[in-house]
């Protein structure tokens, strides 16, 4: 009986221990929990948190966080398509082959091809309207796998008029440098090559994990001779102060950008690695509007109001930051103190403060620069008719190839987004999708960007402008770009558009090509 009583006594003991520990558990689960949020929405460029107060902003993810987040990671390659004879497949669907392109493996294809009317009186932000459509009336039913398909449609030939090709010519007063990780930069090559190649511009990177503690060495060398195939001058190189953060290197590396200049260099432009410029001769040509001779600091602001909240007014980095010669040899020698005293450690922040701190120089703001701090679908501001100087976050916070998209703006110029109506339901926003209306564009105003993105608001009004709401997606049907490159035949351009069928119902894509005409 002794046993029995001391286990009834025991047992409110018992409980009251397992209660503890259950609640101690709940509570450092919940605490888990809200530090993998936090660390996800830091990492991962999430949704901006208020600030708890002006000295200590909550802190939305910066661009050096962002740079590493691992959904920046390109996707695992899926297996090839099955290898076939040679010429047992048309040329041009031999290319609708590439598994990157992410097309089913039966597919319903069509296409149109464009006369380009090239005049430099070209209305570029009006919507030019045309009675035709551009929805083919017919199409085919193309099997990827083996390359079997039905007679290809003929390709109807529409005439468009676009601005003129922007001239050929040379930037070596440009100078670029980026602070991130030895992958980004290898991976990034087709984007930086798009803006950079034979640009005779010089890329700075300073690359901070090329001697990271306990791996080999990065082959930096091998880097800059990849860049180099590809007719860009990359000169990448290791931090100086190997115990900085990726952020602090954001302003550090201002010291390497400084001495790869020379007495041609104009601009220095401090950019984050996904920073992207459809054309560097626009970009040029807003710069050059400013006198490079005198202290300049040029950039632009977040679009969301509650980032200027949390960080202040500066220039946000992924819009890109450009500084005179004359202000960044001012700066150079303060680079040591600005990191110690710095209000914020952000990249942009030090900068900020460093420029307030020890020069007279405040920020010109350059209308076209876009810091892009928009989340999920980016549609409304791609299809607003723009036509920008940069774009930003497009493989972190939302997905676009930008690369393939501003092919357009090698061919054409400004004609890059350039939109088009056709008939009265389909607009055409070239080089990033073509989007049939169900009830019509009547409907809407095409002058307001539509808020697509994630969080929208009265809070982007400010740079953006008026708004207008987002269309229910059963409304419009969007073809997206998914490829462009030159024709075979050399002198053109074609773009491929996909709108995605529904896998769960078995629909193939259905893939519109337009073959624009050299």
């Amino acid at each position: 009986m002794l046993v029995p009583n001391r286990f009834h006594r025991a047992l409110p003991l018992v409980v009251l221990v397992a209660v503890g520990l259950f609640l101690f558990a709940a509570i450092r689960l919940r605490h888990a929990s809200a530090v993998e949020s936090t660390l996800y929405h830091v990492i991962n460029g999430g949704d901006k948190p208020a600030p708890t107060n002006h000295a200590t902003p909550a802190t939305p993810a910066t661009p050096a966080e962002s740079a590493a987040s691992p959904s920046t990671s390109p996707a695992p390659k899926e297996p090839a398509r099955l290898d076939l004879a040679p010429n047992q497949c048309r040329p041009e669907v031999e290319l609708l082959r590439d598994r990157t392109l992410g097309l089913s493996d039966t597919i319903r294809y069509s296409r149109k091809c464009v006369e380009p009317v090239l005049a430099s009186d070209t209305d570029r932000d009006a919507v030019t309207k045309l009675n035709t459509s551009l929805i083919p009336a017919q199409a085919a039913s193309i099997n990827l796998t083996s390359c079997t398909y039905d007679e290809l449609p003929p390709c109807e030939t529409i005439s468009l008029q676009v601005p003129k090709p922007y001239p050929s010519a040379q930037y070596p007063h440009l100078v670029f440098g980026i602070s991130t990780s030895y992958e980004r930069v290898n991976d990034s090559l087709p984007a930086f090559a798009h803006w950079l190649k034979g640009s005779g511009s010089k890329l700075v990177a300073v690359v901070v994990d090329a001697e990271k503690e306990g791996e080999p060495a990065k082959d930096l060398r091998a880097l800059e001779k990849l860049y180099r195939a590809q007719d860009v001058e990359l000169k990448a190189v290791v931090p100086r102060n190997k115990t900085l953060k990726v952020d602090q290197n954001h302003f550090a590396m201002l010291a390497d950008v400084v001495e790869a200049a020379d007495n041609q260099t104009r601009w220095l432009g401090i950019l984050d690695d996904d920073t992207f410029f459809p054309s560097l001769y626009t970009l040029s040509e807003a710069l050059d509007r400013f006198d490079h001779t005198k202290s300049m600091w040029l950039g632009q602001l977040s679009e969301d109001f509650e980032a200027m909240h949390s960080w202040g007014f500066m220039a946000f980095g992924g819009a890109g930051a450009f500084l005179s010669m004359s202000l960044a040899n001012e700066l150079v020698p303060h680079i040591p103190r600005c990191l110690v005293e710095a209000r914020l450690q952000t990249g942009d922040c030090i900068l900020r403060d460093c420029i307030y701190d020890h020069t007279r120089t405040k920020l010109t703001l350059v209308p076209g620069l876009y810091q892009h701090d928009f989340m999920g679908d980016v549609s409304g501001f791609y299809e607003a008719g723009l036509s920008p100087l940069s774009l930003h976050h497009w493989k972190s916070w939302y997905r676009a190839p930008v690369a393939r998209m501003a092919k357009a703006a090698h061919f054409c110029g400004a004609c890059f987004l350039q939109r088009f109506q056709f008939g009265s339901d389909t607009l055409l926003a070239n080089g990033y999708s073509i989007t049939q209306y169900a009830k019509g564009l009547q409907e809407y105003d095409l002058m307001r960007m539509e808020q697509t993105w994630q969080n929208p608001g009265p809070k982007f009004e400010y740079y953006i402008g008026p708004l207008r709401d987002k269309i229910d997606q059963q409304d419009k049907k969007s073809w997206r770009l998914v490829d462009s490159g030159p024709l075979a035949s050399g002198g053109g351009l074609r773009q491929v558009y996909v709108h995605k069928g529904d896998e769960e119902l078995e629909e193939p894509d259905d893939v519109i090509e337009m073959i624009w005409e050299g």
